[in-house]
């Protein structure tokens, strides 16, 4: 159904649903390249499943 990728980022994400993480974050704590997460991230944004916010020059990504 969905990649390991997108399994484990919805896993963590969802998860932890209080929680926000930085996409660098969720690379190492998925165990994921970051090209990969970063694109699972963007298609979820996307999507409508993440939000995205700004703090300073991080982005941070939290479920909606």
């Amino acid at each position: 159904m969905f990649g390991l990728t997108r399994r484990q980022v919805l896993g963590l994400l969802f998860g932890q649903p209080e929680q926000a993480f930085y996409a660098r974050e969720v690379a190492r704590l998925t165990g994921g390249a970051m090209g990969p997460v970063q694109r699972e991230l963007q298609a979820l944004v996307a999507a409508g499943m993440l939000e995205r916010t700004e703090r300073g020059r991080r982005r941070l990504r939290a479920r909606t």
